[in-house]
Formats: C-alpha cells, structure tokens, sequence
C-alpha cells in the first residue's frame, strides 16, 4: 500500500528516462523509502521481434500478474501508470 501510494503520487514524466527518486515522496500512506525496477529497451532494437516479445511479456505482467505479485510481496504498478508507459513509453519502441 505504502509504495503503491509513493508511485501513485510520483511524478513520472518530469525528468527523462522516468529517473524520478520517490525518497520521501509525498503523501500521507507514501513510505519513505521506496524505489521502483526499470527494464532498459532500445528504442530501435537490433532484434525487433525480441523486443515485441519482451512487451508482450510486459504487457501480460502489467494486466494479469498484478496477484501473483502480490502474492510474492511486491508492490503492483498503479494502473494509471501502467497506461501511461504503455502509450508514452513503449510507443517509442520500434517493433
């Protein structure tokens, strides 16, 4: 709950990359301490199928993995997130 509420809150888009710190991120349920994983894709991949099939992968873990995330004790991505990726970030991918 607490990270979901720190992401939630981020400001994702402000800096390139998505390289935002959510250290001390606001909110009263954001914890103090959070961090998030990044996947680094080519925007034009030597390999371009492989780089569909990694999105698909992506894609799947984003709509259908959210319980067996939980189940395993990460935190889900808010779904806000998860549509804002896809259509600005993904989009940049060349498949």
């Amino acid at each position: 709950k607490t990270f979901a509420a720190a992401a939630a809150g981020a400001d994702w888009f402000s800096v390139p990359g998505m390289g935002i710190s959510m250290v001390n991120a606001k909110g009263a349920e954001s914890w103090p301490i959070s961090t998030a994983s990044f996947i680094l894709m080519y925007k034009q991949p030597a390999d371009k199928a492989a780089s569909a099939e990694a999105l698909k992968f992506f894609d799947w873990a984003f709509s259908k993995g959210k319980a067996m995330a939980t189940e395993l004790d990460y935190v889900p991505l808010p779904d806000k997130l998860t549509a804002e990726i896809r259509s600005k970030v993904w989009s940049q991918v060349q498949k």
